[in-house]
């Protein structure tokens, strides 16, 4: 993994007495602090690239909207009823296929650090739905835990979900940035994950997050640690050799992790808006994701044809079954058709996948 580099940090006056905004100053060694309104911010980088000077610089700034929000979904493909908290957009890792570099334009990485407001956000909608039971991710918009040694933004996370029964945090990252984590006491609802690729697609289309190797061994870590894992075989990439590649993969983790402690995995293949292209060929000309056929889908995305979809699906779940049978699969953004062929499962909609992980996690 290479060493993400900042180059400054923002902090908005009106930011500048929260814990995050310490903690962020605290940590924040060798790196120039800036005090600083997000308009004068955004007006000194008027003449930059957008994506790339986010890479490198941080806001730390107030959230005044809502920041628990269920998962958008995507148009006739099924959702998992997954709820996101965004503590902040923008990600210091860069990879290829990323939506961000399509969705976010400002040029810096946002960070909001009234996080009491987002926790007691969650706390009055778990009260309010005792008999739900939500499942909460902060990888949406950025990844969960690359920022950590900053923002200590775990430390204050995990205690909060030990005492909510009705909720299960999940922490998806590409990161080795585990520290933190360790030192807190473990919870059963939380669930640290990774997303996984071969190392050759981490080299061309993953820049600067941590190596396969550093994944799989951080999340034996973890493990080690007490807590539950999940994982994320997304996007999957039909690259050459891929049965080979990702057999390769799961080898790793079969090596390294015990699958009783693995909450779910989740297979979604490689999928884009068609305007992204552009993007994506200017900013990655060597990446090769953008050269295989893809097909318009009724979600307005381009992606595999199906029948290259349930190959690769297949193959991927057959292994994972392999390994160990009550591995609970799942589907991100895929329709009932492939559902069906090749899980043997037939939901109708978010709710009926809602039930799957429930009755899953309570199994457990």
């Amino acid at each position: 993994m290479q060493e993400i580099k900042i180059d400054k940090i923002f902090i908005d006056p009106a930011a500048a007495d929260y814990k995050l905004t310490k903690n962020i100053v605290k940590n924040a060694k060798g790196i120039e602090i800036i005090t600083a309104t997000p308009e004068k911010v955004l007006d000194s980088f008027r003449n930059y690239d957008s994506i790339d000077s986010s890479k490198l610089n941080l806001m730390v700034t107030l959230d005044h909207g809502r920041q628990l929000k269920r998962c958008p979904g995507t148009r006739g493909m099924i959702c998992c009823n997954y709820f996101v908290i965004n503590q902040g957009v923008g990600c210091p890792f860069d990879c290829s296929y990323c939506f961000l570099q399509d969705f976010y334009n400002l040029p810096v990485t946002l960070i909001y650090a009234n996080l009491d407001d987002l926790l007691m956000e969650v706390k009055e909608h778990t009260t309010r739905n005792p008999c739900k039971f939500f499942r909460i991710g902060t990888g949406e918009m950025t990844d969960s835990l690359a920022f950590d040694n900053l923002t200590e933004l775990t430390k204050i996370l995990v205690p909060f979900f030990n005492e909510i029964s009705n909720a299960m945090l999940e922490l998806k990252t590409k990161s080795k940035n585990i520290e933190n984590l360790l030192e807190i006491k473990h919870s059963n609802n939380v669930v640290v994950s990774w997303s996984l690729n071969p190392q050759s697609i981490i080299d061309t289309d993953e820049l600067f997050t941590a190596s396969l190797e550093e994944r799989i061994i951080s999340a034996e870590k973890i493990q080690n640690a007490g807590y539950k894992l999940a994982f994320h075989f997304d996007p999957l990439i039909l690259i050459k050799n891929w049965k080979k590649e990702y057999l390769s993969v799961i080898n790793i983790l079969k090596k390294h992790i015990n699958p009783e402690s693995i909450q779910w995995i989740s297979l979604g293949t490689f999928r884009y808006k068609p305007g992204m292209k552009k993007t994506m060929d200017m900013r990655f000309p060597h990446s090769i994701l953008t050269s295989g056929e893809h097909v318009l889908s009724q979600d307005g995305k381009m992606r595999y044809f199906k029948e290259l979809r349930l190959e690769i699906y297949k193959y991927i779940s057959d292994q994972l079954k392999n390994w160990h049978e009550s591995i609970f699969l799942y589907f991100c953004m895929e329709d009932s058709d492939i559902w069906e062929k090749v899980l043997k499962k037939n939901p109708r909609n978010f709710k009926d996948v809602d039930i799957m992980f429930q009755k899953s996690i309570s199994s457990d």
